[in-house]
This record gives structure tokens, C-alpha cells and sequence, in this order.
């Protein structure tokens, strides 16, 4: 298989300028000039950042399709009672 090293490269060389430049500020200098070990903590770290902030926004995603639904469900409900009974949210 490739070395730890030869991955790492092959990683960073593939993320956009953005990203590289991400690491590299977490790296305090250049990613690659750091040891292997030291730049899978620095992915692993980012990675829960990313995760911690992504089930944050599907939680909010969650409640404004929640919020849809009962309004959806409301307006269902106001239509049928106004005689509206053809309504079909």
C-alpha cells in the first residue's frame, strides 16, 4: 500500500485552495511539513468541527420542515372548516 505520507499528500493536493489553506492555518505553518500523526489529528479535529456543525443545521432543517408541516396542516384544517372540503395540502 502508499505511506501514510504519500496519502496525505494525495489528500491535501486534492482539496481546493480554501481547504488547503484551512489546514494550513490549523497547522500553524504548512500542512505537509508536518508529521503524519500530527496532520491525521488536525483532519480528525476538523472533521468534528464539521460534523458537530452539520447536525446543527440538519436540526434546523428538521424544524423548519417541521414548521411547514403544521402550517400546512393548519391551513388544511381552517379550508375544511370553511367548507372548503376539496382542499388537499
Amino acid at each position: 500500500g502508499f505511506s501514510e505520507l504519500h496519502q496525505l499528500d494525495t489528500f491535501y493536493n486534492a482539496l481546493n485552495v480554501n481547504d488547503q489553506d484551512s489546514l494550513n492555518s490549523d497547522a500553524g505553518g504548512n500542512f505537509l511539513d508536518k508529521m503524519p500523526r500530527e496532520c491525521l489529528k488536525i483532519i480528525e479535529s476538523k472533521s468534528k468541527v464539521r460534523q458537530t456543525r452539520a447536525k446543527a443545521v440538519v436540526a434546523k432543517e428538521n424544524a423548519y420542515r417541521d414548521n411547514i408541516q403544521e402550517y400546512v396542516s393548519q391551513e388544511a384544517a381552517a379550508n375544511y372548516n370553511q367548507g372548503n372540503t376539496g382542499f388537499r395540502p
